[in-house]
């Protein structure tokens, strides 16, 4: 009996000594010395960009090395180990992938440019992950939505999801869910755009409130999202929402930057609501549009403006059609030259990215 108690005491060792070493982190130290001063550059640099150390490790590692490598103790290592992974048909990406959705470090991206971008290791995985179907990558969206929607993520997917009532709970959390300045991962308040345009396709009345309110407190960090937002999904609640933005953002937005996309992409949406309160606007916006100098983008946002009232013809712009009669003619000379024009659609293989 008490021989049988050794053995399976000896048996439990083993086990816990294997599961440990499966689980264990990887400092520098414990790989070949080869390879130690390119894993050092990488985290001496501490922002993952283009660089020689990771262009060895893509041509000078094996499967082994990579796996091990994804368990360093340093997040940019791992991130750098799953990026060369997912280059690498001998290995499972969809295991890969799901097998790591729960790495929360935070890595430093070089995104040229653009300065310097934050992501999870997580996140920096699904940027990067390809699948081979779209059920493999359905099971990645399920499990990131229903057990990881803090990731950034879980954001980005909800742009392009449909509505599905199986995931309506979990969007309106993110929806609702604060998120203090230091999670952010993007400029503004971009995430929770993210998460009011996938509450707004579920078109519940009980949400239009919510998505408004969100919508009037941040109107002064809105990205092209909010204005696509209130065009595909309008609600007369969003009324207030132009009204104030065009009080008090418009103009210092139109006259401050050029390049600024929001004046146009704000009559745009204005205009497809076809009302009095949308007329009044956008007869207003005609008005100054002469006081604005060229340099403010006087000229794209006249075009966009005469676009709007074209593409959304109702009694309420009877007025404006009138005053813009020669501006749309033109239009519709340019409209047909696109019309005519022949597109080919390409025969390449579809990359199913997230």
């Amino acid at each position: 009996m008490k021989s049988i108690r050794v053995i399976w005491l000896l048996l439990l060792t083993g086990l816990l000594y294997l599961s440990c070493k499966s689980n264990s982190s990887y400092a520098i130290r414990d790989f070949e010395s080869s390879l130690q001063p390119h894993l050092v550059n990488i985290v001496s640099e501490g922002i993952i960009g283009h660089h020689k150390s990771i262009q060895f490790i893509e041509e000078n590692t094996t499967d082994g090395d990579l796996q091990k490598l994804a368990r360093s103790e340093h997040p940019a290592l791992r991130a750098v180990a799953f990026s060369v992974m997912l280059k690498r048909s001998s290995i499972n990406h969809f295991k890969l992938i799901m097998n790591n959705l729960a790495d929360t470090a935070i890595v430093a991206l070089d995104w040229g440019e653009f300065g310097i971008r934050y992501r999870t290791v997580s996140d920096y995985l699904l940027d990067r992950a390809e699948w081979d179907d779209t059920i493999s990558r359905n099971q990645t969206i399920n499990a990131v939505l229903t057990k990881h929607n803090y990731l950034h993520g879980a954001y980005s997917i909800l742009l392009n999801l449909p509505a599905e009532e199986k995931y309506y709970p979990f969007i309106k959390e993110m929806a609702q869910r604060k998120r203090s300045e230091k999670d952010f991962f993007e400029p503004g308040f971009k995430e929770e755009e993210y998460a009011l345009f996938g509450l707004a396709k579920f078109g519940k009345k009980e949400d239009v409130n919510i998505i408004k309110d969100w919508l009037l407190e941040n109107r002064g960090q809105f990205s092209h999202l909010s204005f696509r937002l209130m065009k595909e999904f309008p609600n007369e609640a969003y009324h207030k929402v132009f009204q104030e933005f065009y009080l008090h953002n418009f103009y210092p937005i139109t006259s401050q930057n050029q390049y600024a996309w929001y004046p146009e992409e704000f009559v745009e949406s204005l205009a497809v609501y076809k009302n009095e309160t949308s007329s009044k606007i956008l007869s207003s916006i005609l008005g100054q549009i002469s006081n604005l100098s060229s340099k403010t983008g006087a000229e794209y946002l006249k075009q966009s403006l005469v676009y709007a009232i074209c593409n959304n013809p109702c009694d309420a712009y009877s007025t404006l059609r009138m005053q813009i009669a020669d501006d749309i003619k033109n239009y519709e000379k340019r409209e047909k030259l696109v019309m005519d024009t022949i597109f080919q659609s390409s025969s390449q293989k579809k990359t199913i990215r997230w």
